[in-house]
């Protein structure tokens, strides 16, 4: 029989998504609004809401469809936790997985006891805006 659950042992609590439809008439949202609404949707599937504004660490998946510094730093003073740590990968197929594997490690280690991990991408809205000779009105970091 198993002993108790380590109390450091790493969990996903939640998870959202969400596909912002462009092509049936929803204004274009950016690579941060589109991450901003998938943590809330993820905070209300775990029950757990007020948790966004604790964490300690907002983790994101290297973007193609727009340029930020930082945009966990965007993420994380949008859902009110602007001491939270960011960071972000670099490109490559393997980089969400080894993301969330990184993240869970350094909980087990006691490093952190919560982060989001995220990613959004807008490319086609992206790409939508500029052939309509416009410049998307999304975030913009020194």
């Amino acid at each position: 029989m198993a002993g108790p659950l380590d109390p450091r042992t790493p969990v996903i609590v939640g998870t959202g998504q969400w596909s912002n439809r462009v092509d049936r008439g929803a204004d274009p949202a950016s690579p941060v609004e589109l991450m901003v609404e998938a943590a809330r949707r993820a905070a209300r599937d775990a029950g757990a809401v007020d948790a966004l504004e604790s964490l300690e660490a907002v983790r994101v998946v290297g973007l193609l469809s727009w340029r930020y510094r930082d945009p966990g730093r965007l993420v994380a003073a949008m859902l009110g936790c602007p001491q939270a740590r960011s960071g972000l990968t670099a490109m490559g197929g393997n980089a969400p997985q080894s993301l969330v594997n990184r993240t869970a490690l350094q909980i087990q280690l006691g490093e952190l006891d919560s982060a989001l991990v995220c990613g959004g991408e807008a490319w086609r809205t992206r790409k939508d805006v500029i052939r309509r000779d416009e410049r998307p009105a999304w975030a913009v970091q020194d």
